[in-house]
């Protein structure tokens, strides 16, 4: 992708002239260390703003935004709206359980969608089959969230308490590529910041290190 590519070009340049900003924290670019076959960083800018890639096999990602800094935690706004990667296009009861179906023109990428259902405190998940079709065997749902298996961010809601419908058609948005950082903190020691607690790393705490 075009953005990744001119950020990683950022970043070896910012490299060559990291001496003149290595007194300016966090400023910098800050590399993925000791998770394998893993390629990510995050590059701060002087104007408070920064950039983000990830790329693990054949999955690109990436995010913009600002940050505020205070102590030593970082606090991240990243442009793209959090849970907002599936748009509804059609909606109606049919049948007495759930129904969804996910629309793209790369049939793959539908059938990595999985749903997660609520009950009250009852929760349930279902994967989508190879044409993208997620059965929700059921007629006790309140919730219906969506979410993307090789792009995990904060999963978007489709059905609520108030509504009727059990038949869903939706459609996969640009945004699905992007993360979303909404005021997501990393730690920032030295010349290390560590991340946990994110969409990319929801159950371990990773570390970036100043290039």
């Amino acid at each position: 992708m075009n953005f990744i590519r001119k950020f990683i070009s950022s970043i070896l340049l910012l490299h060559i002239v990291s001496t003149e900003v290595s007194a300016q924290k966090p400023d910098g670019v800050y590399q993925l260390r000791g998770v394998q076959d893993l390629s990510s960083a995050f590059k701060f800018n002087p104007d408070n703003t920064f950039e983000f890639y990830f790329i693990y096999g054949a999955v690109d990602r990436f995010a913009k935004g600002t940050y505020a800094i205070s102590n030593d935690t970082i606090k991240l706004y990243s442009e793209k709206k959090a849970g907002d990667d599936f748009e509804i296009i059609e909606q109606s009861m049919k049948g007495k359980t759930y129904k969804v179906i996910v629309r793209d023109e790369n049939a793959f990428l539908t059938q990595k969608v999985k749903a997660i259902t609520y009950f009250g405190e009852l929760r349930n998940e279902y994967e989508a089959n190879e044409d993208g079709e997620i059965d929700i065997n059921t007629k006790n749902c309140e919730k219906i969230y969506l979410q993307h298996e090789l792009f995990p961010d904060v999963s978007t809601l489709i059905k609520d308490e108030l509504n009727a419908n059990t038949y869903f058609e939706v459609k996969l948005k640009p945004s699905l590529q992007e993360v979303s950082f909404q005021a997501s903190i990393i730690r920032i020691s030295g010349d290390t910041i560590i991340c946990n607690n994110t969409p990319l790393f929801p159950a371990q705490d990773v570390r970036y290190v100043r290039e």
